[in-house]
């Protein structure tokens, strides 16, 4: 009976872990915006269609998505494509 226990126990810590791990690896997936397929999240160009994803905002310099009107950092709006 207690081997059992161990064995049942073991099979809820594998599941549990493995479950951990597909989180951790798809929080850092996204979609390309064109061609809707998956790529790393930090991904500048999407390495299936090389279309643009992000963009530098013009006034603190970081990466923001392409289509973003406005620097979620920074607040600045000049990043609108009118």
């Amino acid at each position: 009976m207690i081997l059992f226990a161990y064995f049942a126990l073991g099979i809820i810590v594998y599941f549990l872990s493995s479950i951990d791990k597909e989180y951790k690896f798809s929080k850092h997936k996204a979609k390309c915006i064109y061609c809707k397929k998956e790529v790393e999240y930090e991904s500048i160009y999407c390495p299936y269609c090389n279309e643009k994803l992000k963009k530098r905002c013009e006034t603190c310099g970081r990466l923001i998505e392409i289509n973003w009107r406005y620097c979620p950092f920074c607040r600045d709006d000049k990043n609108k494509n009118y």
